[in-house]
Formats: structure tokens, C-alpha cells, sequence
């Protein structure tokens, strides 16, 4: 005798609305959260494993970044419907409103000098990594961005990101949920491949986020007004410094911005922004070359 299953006639419930959301983090760090980056190459997850250790301030478990709910509205396209399996490793870089950066005004960097970048690659023998390679951040629309600031490019969803080519390139590209970043190394089995994932976030947790992106938007102005307003003067060893002072965040407890003269900001940030700055390249004779 054969016997049929009647199909559900009513949606999953979603536990948010009892004041409970399904994914690995608390509520304030999902407020906070701005984007997940989840390596999906071999060398990335090597890579992303080794930074855990050494630097884990920008990084979450994977179990963590794998729990977060997925927003099929923007991961639905069949280009990208491959890389929406879970499992990215064992860590996953995690970009939030709060984090500590190197210079807010530039947001998160990623390339192969650790005095610059947030974000440190080390394994690159033949050099395919700029100082600053490329970098996130939140343009002054509340729209996710990473700019390309490399010699030898950035692909964003297949499109190639060339700051620094001979003719005119896009450099900027949009990120969202679902988006792929990958750096060419110098054979293919040591690309830098990352999947881009923006937690699902809607009601009380949509209305916090979004409350601390203002807040995180108008305390740049601040910065950058800041800066505007600098005016050149000798140093604590009387000569006149050139360089812009580095600047640094202290945001868990207190959340106080200091420069690194010692002379504190009027306001407490927390963030990064869209001003870019240009990378002084050294490239060995090896650049430009791509062992298959």
C-alpha cells in the first residue's frame, strides 16, 4: 500500500522572533559584525590557522562563522550557489565596527606588511603580495567596499581589481553576501581565496546594527575633520614630523582613541573608513610570475 506525505503548508519558524537569533554569536557581536570572511582555498585556511596564534583579534571559530544564518536572498544565484557549503576551516576573519585597525581611515587592510595591515599574509616566496595589498571598508553610503591597492590585483566575483595598471582599471568593487575575494599567488595551489558572509540580521537585531553603524560613520567624521583641521608642529624631540601619526583604538572598556604622540582625539571611535593612501611597492624579479 503506498502512503503519501502532505507537504508543509507553513514556513519554518524563526526562533528571532521569541527574542532569540540562530547563529553562533551573541547578540552585541551581531550587531557588530560588519562582515565574515571564510577562507575556501588550502593556503587561506593555512594562512587564516597561522594568524589565529599570532594575531587573533580580527578572528572567529569556524564553527561560529559556519552557524551564522545564511541571507539566501543574496546568496540564491547560481554562480554562487557552489560556495555555500559549509566548512571553511577552523577560524574565519571576522571584520566588526568595534575592531581595533591599524588607521581607521583606511579600514581593514590586508597585504604582506605587518606594521600596515590588520590582516598579514606571510606565505608569498615570490613576492605577488603588495604592502598593503587591498582593503574593506564601509563607504560613506553604509556600502561594503574593497578597494584593490596592489601591484598585481584582486579578483572580486571574477573581475579583476588593478590599482596600479599601466591602463585604466576598476579598483573598487562591491561586496556582499556570497561575494568571492581571491589573490593570485604564485601557483595555483596557493591562491588566497575567501567567501564574503554578512549575517542575516532583521527587527531588533537589523535596528542595532544599524544604530551602531551610525554611530561608527559619524565618529570617522570626526577623524577626518580632525585631520583637516592638524596643523604641523615639532614632536616630542622638537623636530617637525612629516608623517601622519598612526592611529590606534582602545574600544573594550573605555573605547578611547589615542595618537601614537600620546595626545588623545576628543571623541570615542570605533571604525574605519574610505580614504585610501598610496602603497610604495618593492617587487623582486620574480613578480608577475605564475607557476602552473
Amino acid at each position: 500500500m503506498l502512503t503519501f506525505t502532505a507537504a508543509a503548508t507553513q514556513t519554518a519558524f524563526d526562533p528571532r522572533r521569541l527574542g532569540k537569533q540562530n547563529s553562533g554569536f551573541s547578540d552585541e557581536e551581531l550587531s557588530d559584525i560588519i562582515c565574515l570572511l571564510i577562507p575556501r582555498s588550502e593556503h587561506a585556511r593555512r594562512e587564516v590557522d597561522r594568524i589565529a596564534l599570532e594575531n587573533p583579534q580580527h578572528l572567529v571559530g569556524g564553527d561560529d562563522a559556519d552557524a551564522v544564518e545564511l541571507d539566501l536572498d543574496l546568496e540564491d544565484e547560481a554562480s554562487r550557489f557552489e560556495l555555500n557549503p559549509r566548512g571553511g576551516g577552523k577560524h574565519a576573519i571576522a571584520l566588526r565596527l568595534s575592531a581595533q585597525v591599524k588607521d581607521p581611515l583606511q579600514g581593514f587592510t590586508f597585504g604582506r606588511n605587518a606594521h600596515r595591515c590588520d590582516i598579514c599574509f606571510v606565505n608569498d616566496p615570490l613576492r605577488r603580495l603588495s604592502n598593503i595589498h587591498f582593503r574593506v571598508y564601509i563607504n560613506a553610503y553604509g556600502v561594503l567596499m574593497l578597494e584593490d591597492q596592489s601591484t598585481n590585483g584582486t579578483i572580486v566575483d571574477e573581475k579583476l581589481l588593478k590599482s596600479k595598471a599601466k591602463q585604466h582599471s576598476e579598483t573598487r568593487r562591491t561586496l556582499s553576501s556570497g561575494s568571492t575575494v581571491k589573490v593570485l599567488m604564485h601557483a595555483d595551489t596557493s591562491d588566497l581565496t575567501f567567501l564574503v558572509r554578512i549575517p542575516r540580521r532583521e527587527g531588533e537585531y537589523e535596528a542595532a546594527y544599524r544604530a551602531n553603524l551610525i554611530r561608527y560613520m559619524r565618529d570617522l567624521k570626526g577623524i577626518e575633520k580632525e585631520d583637516a583641521n592638524a596643523t604641523i608642529g615639532p614632536g616630542p624631540g622638537g623636530h617637525v614630523c612629516l608623517y601622519h601619526p598612526i592611529l590606534h583604538l582602545h574600544l573594550r572598556g573605555g573605547s578611547q582613541l589615542t595618537r601614537t604622540l600620546g595626545r588623545p582625539l576628543p571623541r570615542a571611535i570605533s571604525g574605519s573608513t574610505s580614504r585610501s593612501s598610496p602603497d610604495p611597492e618593492v617587487r623582486s624579479p620574480g613578480d608577475g610570475q605564475r607557476q602552473r
